[in-house]
């Protein structure tokens, strides 16, 4: 079933956002997507991750944007769920990843939902590779905020 699922990047609307296209084979219907954009350490009130004051207590600003230069922040994830469980969610993170280091990007960053056992799923994913996570409470429910190592 994995080979009916097939991967395509694409940059969406400005130069800094990469976006990545899951689509069936046969039909060459999207069944999923994903996309990301540079991560911004002070955040700009369009659901960017701002690390409060009392959150960095033992980094300098000048480290904490330090930090986030090379990081792209993961958007969101979707894929239909007749198709989950095919391998499409690793093609994708695979292909976005690829694009995103050939844009000298070393890490990524993402919320992901915890109630769901998502977190867990997208840790154990990544291993060793989760430099950075905490705790967030949003308007989408509890989440962790992860901060990972390109390959």
């Amino acid at each position: 079933m994995r080979d009916s699922l097939v991967v395509a990047a694409k940059d969406l609307t400005n130069s800094y956002t990469t976006g990545v296209l899951l689509h069936e084979h046969a039909s060459n219907k999207i069944v999923g997507f994903t996309y990301a954009f540079p991560a911004l350490a002070s955040g700009d009130g369009n659901g960017m991750y701002k690390m409060e004051e009392e959150d960095r207590t033992d980094l300098s600003s000048e480290d904490y944007f330090e930090m986030q230069k090379g990081t792209a922040e993961v958007g969101f994830t979707a894929i239909q769920e007749e198709h989950r469980g095919q391998g499409g969610w690793t093609l994708m993170m695979n292909n976005l990843e690829y694009q995103l280091d050939r844009r000298g990007m070393s890490h990524v960053t993402r919320f992901v939902r915890t109630e769901n056992g998502y977190a867990e799923k997208i840790k154990r994913r990544y291993g060793g590779r989760v430099e950075a996570q905490e705790h967030v409470d949003s308007a989408l429910g509890k989440q962790m905020y992860l901060r990972i190592r390109l390959k």
